[in-house]
């Protein structure tokens, strides 16, 4: 429900034609962490400084829908982190925990930890 509840008052526009965007798959490696653990502030700072911007919740909703072939997974956001009304800090994962594939929330507080190799998407901008 925090995922829908973010959704929903996102207060996306309708678009009359479509826009495209190079969707980026990058791993902590990629981005030149090489420690076994970085937090959740240093892999988005570090996309960020090289250039990367993080997806728009437009993106994500288009980008789950067009993900038809996502291997069994979750696949973190790289995003603008959103504090709901209780104080979480969350981000958007893309999920396939293979019986259903969608959008659901994850821990985005900027402490949390993934493995140098752990992957998000991020948007090249033109």
């Amino acid at each position: 429900y925090w995922a829908e509840g973010l959704l929903r008052a996102a207060n996306i526009p309708p678009r009359s034609s479509p826009t495209a965007i190079r969707v980026l798959r990058l791993g902590n490696r990629d981005l030149g962490f090489e420690t076994p653990l970085v937090t959740i502030s240093k892999t988005k700072d570090a996309g960020r400084s090289r250039g990367l911007r993080f997806l728009t919740l437009e993106e994500v909703l288009a980008l789950r829908l067009s993900y038809a072939d996502q291997p069994r997974e979750w696949m973190r956001v790289a995003m603008e982190t959103y504090v709901d009304e209780d104080g979480s800090w969350l981000d958007l994962a893309l999920v396939n925990d293979g019986v259903r594939r969608d959008i659901r929330t994850t821990w985005g507080f900027g402490e949390n930890v993934y493995q140098s190799g752990h992957e998000w998407f991020w948007v090249l901008p033109e």
